[in-house]
């Protein structure tokens, strides 16, 4: 069971509950298409390899939500890798749509598109060669960047150059609103609660875990009246299995880009879609886009690949505007 808690146990875990799936309803001629999101998309990737490698077993198409493929590219806790600076320079058009949202600073400009596209060229080119220097950038070019920083995120100046121009994620919910003692979520920058701690240097909690309470019951209704499902068995919305999971294949942090490039090729005819919201700091949508471009294929596969950008966050069926335009695409990808 303990295999299980692993990326390799997990997907050797579906893979196997798949194939015996299709057997047994006599499936095995039906499209297969799988959707993941959050460490769902980890599985995904890893499932889809498994199958085609260990198993000969084809899919047709897999959707990505919110996705997660690269450990190191995590602005969690970039600075438990220090050296690597990708983390700070792709979570920041995120930076900029939530502090877009909360019009901070108040004369930021109109047009999200115009600016999301302004701050991502930003962050591939001045921002990411500055980064680069490390302790060579001269402390002119420092204050000077500072100062584009905070016009994009309404952090001051000053807190950038204190933070040698490296804001993590949990610095950023608590310091954005810290002036009104609120802290933004981290899964969809739209949300905000009172902070728990006002003088907490990071994040404590996820004011979007405020509406837990109604996806259980929405969840649990369903289940009852829906699936006729009746249990008395409590639903662990969230649990800890996370710290036992066993995210490091041969001790390295994984990244699933090199399974994701191997899969399109030897199945040419899979179709890949990445979906991510502009106000989801877990994931943030930029890296996805980064992955894409990276992702180790010829151009005649890379036709394969789409991606989908929402006005949302983490969970892109939370607002009617993203969960029908989710719907379009969902439908356009799996009937086209």
């Amino acid at each position: 069971a303990n295999d299980a808690y692993s990326i390799d146990g997990d997907a050797q875990a579906f893979a196997q509950f798949i194939t015996q799936f299709l057997s047994r309803y006599q499936r095995w001629n039906a499209p297969r298409y799988l959707l993941g999101e959050s460490y769902g998309t980890t599985r995904t990737v890893a499932l889809a390899n498994r199958l085609k490698v260990q198993h000969n077993v084809d899919v047709n198409g897999i959707i990505l939500l919110s996705q997660y493929l690269s450990q190191d590219i995590d602005i969690d806790r970039p600075e438990s890798n220090p050296g690597i600076d990708q983390p700070y320079y792709l979570a920041l058009p995120t930076y900029a749509a939530i502090a877009h949202y909360y019009q901070q600073p108040p004369h930021v400009a109109e047009n999200l598109d115009h600016l999301l596209t302004e701050v991502e060229q930003f962050s591939l080119g001045p921002y990411a060669q500055a980064l680069t220097q490390g302790n060579l950038l001269p402390e002119s070019q420092k204050a000077e960047l500072a100062e584009q920083l905070a016009r994009y995120t309404g952090i001051p100046a000053r807190e950038w150059v204190k933070a040698d121009l490296r804001i993590s994620g949990p610095l950023f919910v608590k310091k954005l609103l810290a002036d009104q003692g609120d802290t933004v979520s981290r899964t969809d920058g739209r949300y905000r609660g009172a902070s728990l701690d006002r003088m907490a240097a990071r994040s404590d909690y996820d004011p979007v875990m405020t509406i837990g309470s109604g996806f259980i019951s929405a969840y649990r209704d369903y289940l009852a009246k829906g699936l006729n499902v009746n249990t008395l068995q409590d639903y662990v919305s969230d649990s800890n299995a996370i710290y036992h999971w066993n995210m490091t294949p041969e001790n390295r942090s994984f990244n699933l880009l090199p399974a994701l490039s191997e899969t399109m090729k030897m199945n040419p005819r899979m179709k890949v879609m990445v979906l991510g919201g502009i106000y989801d700091l877990a994931t943030p949508y930029f890296v996805a886009q980064y992955h894409l471009n990276h992702l180790s294929l010829p151009e005649k596969l890379r036709a394969n690949l789409q991606f989908h950008r929402y006005e949302s966050g983490h969970l892109p069926y939370l607002d009617d505007k993203s969960l029908q335009q989710l719907h379009q695409d969902l439908h356009g990808f799996i009937v086209g």
